[in-house]
């Protein structure tokens, strides 16, 4: 599905600048919207797993949360049918 398409005017800098440099060269034949579109959505999903592996960290961290992990895990396995 496609959403609504707008047109983004940033400035960059040199290193925003060698970046795209070093995309553009990575992606050959790519159009430079295609080289900003994938740089967008790798960052976003690179920051995304990031905060999920904080997250589960945290949480396996957490010695209250294993306890009940473990609870739930022993309740479950009562049920099971094998």
């Amino acid at each position: 599905m496609m959403g609504c398409m707008t047109v983004k005017t940033f400035r960059t800098d040199e290193q925003s600048e060698a970046a795209l440099e070093f995309l553009a060269a990575q992606m050959r034949g790519s159009t430079f919207a295609q080289v900003m579109r994938t740089a967008l959505v790798e960052a976003a999903e690179h920051r995304r797993r990031a905060a999920l592996r904080a997250e589960a960290i945290e949480a396996r961290e957490d010695a209250q949360d294993r306890a009940a992990a473990l609870v739930l895990a022993e309740e479950m396995s009562e049920l099971s049918v094998w």
